[in-house]
Order: structure tokens, then sequence, then C-alpha cells
């Protein structure tokens, strides 16, 4: 369990680990160093059904589109993936020659030299980033360019 942000979420049997196993009985509750965050799920826009033959372009698609932003500049994206099988098979799919020279892959097997590098980079105008799903908690993405933040951050 982590207690960043999920601290005020956990269930009554989780709250009761904390409390018994950890012996911590006091919580306190800050707001986070990097501000509201404005990202919303809507099922019905968010979640795409697509075919199998399909999927690595309607990827791509969907990659294009965030970049596009709200104006002239090209956001960066973060792509997060099941497994390193699978991007690594969006990696060798033709769809992926389209995003292909301003794309990057983060894994785990990755040197810590260049996970952090490329974490770093990661939020840069025009990028797209291909992670495995064990980067999508617990990183943070943090844009220092004001462009980016301006016109919808990552």
């Amino acid at each position: 369990m982590g207690v960043t942000g999920t601290l005020k979420t956990l269930s009554d049997p989780e709250k009761e680990i904390v409390e018994k196993e950890y012996k911590i009985k006091h919580f306190t509750y800050m707001p986070s160093a990097f501000g509201k965050n404005n990202n919303r799920f809507n099922e019905i826009n968010d979640v795409y059904v697509e075919e199998e033959a399909d999927y690595h372009n309607q990827i791509v698609k969907q990659i294009l589109n965030k970049m596009s932003g709200r104006h002239d500049i090209k956001l960066p994206v973060l792509v997060f993936f099941e497994s390193k099988v699978k991007l690594e098979n969006f990696m060798k799919s033709a769809s992926f020659e389209r995003i292909k020279t301003f794309s990057f892959k983060l894994t785990e097997e990755d040197s810590d030299h260049d996970k952090i590098y490329r974490i770093k980079h990661a939020t840069a105008p025009e990028t797209v980033t291909l992670m495995t799903r064990g980067f999508g908690r617990g990183i943070d993405f943090v844009s220092k360019e004001e462009s980016v933040s301006k016109n919808g951050g990552v």
C-alpha cells in the first residue's frame, strides 16, 4: 500500500491493517505539490473497444489526437502498456512507424540512469513515452514547460 494520494481512500480493513500492523494512529492530509488534477475519466469518451486488427492503429490515432492539444504546441503523451510484450508488439507494428521518430520506450529493465533520464524528458513537448504499467504509479512526471501546462498538460 502506498500512502501518497491513496491514504484517504483506504477501505476499513486496510485502515485497520495500517493501524494494527504499522501502529499508525494519526494521519495528516496535505494537498498535492503539483496542484489540482483536472483530468476526468469519462467512460463514454475514454474507453475504446477495437478489433484486434485495428488495435495498434487506434493507439497511434489517440496519441496523435492527444498531442494536438488546444493550440499549436505538440503536447507530450505518456502511454502505458500492460506488459513489455504488448509494448514491443506495438513498436513492431506498421502503425508505430508514424510516431517512431518522436517516441521513446521505458521498461523496468532499463538502467537506473536511463530511467531517470527518460522520466525527466517524458514531459517535453512533442514527445511520446511508451512504458510498461509499472511506471503508472509512484512516478511523478513533472512538466517544467510553461507551454505544456498552459495547453492542457501531459
